[in-house]
């Protein structure tokens, strides 16, 4: 079995959150080289859920700071992100694919789609997005 946790805060711009996802992409792969699948829809969930922190939790305050924990275990591997911005309540039943044309609104709908659980908890200092993908 191989398991493992990695814990990091930094800033939340965009060039640091491609950067720190391709890091977690290539942490995966040297973990599980046989699993590219998972590290391809965890690193897009990853993406995804950042991005939402920074355009919507954070409203593209870069000096807020992102914490991430992720956590490998035998069967699955769990994601979470912690920010202190505006939260959101995750209905399920309320998220659907949006138009075609639009060019925003899918972020949730992947991450609900390719992960395996998915859950949002929000208090007074932090809120975490859990995100659990097993294999």
């Amino acid at each position: 079995m191989k398991s493992f946790k990695f814990e990091l805060s930094f800033p939340g711009d965009l060039k640091s959150v491609r950067a720190f996802c391709m890091g977690v992409r290539d942490l995966l792969r040297n973990v599980w080289p046989d699993k590219e699948q998972l590290v391809q829809d965890v690193e897009l969930c990853l993406m995804e859920a950042l991005s939402n922190v920074i355009f919507h939790a954070h409203k593209d305050r870069p000096q807020k700071i992102i914490r991430f924990q992720i956590l490998g275990r035998q069967k699955d591997v769990v994601i979470r992100i912690y920010d202190s911005g505006i939260g959101f309540n995750l209905d399920r039943a309320a998220v659907q694919l949006p138009a075609l044309q639009d060019d925003h609104g899918r972020g949730l709908f992947v991450i609900l789609h390719l992960m395996d659980d998915v859950s949002y908890q929000k208090n007074k200092q932090w809120n975490y997005l859990q995100m659990v993908k097993k294999f």
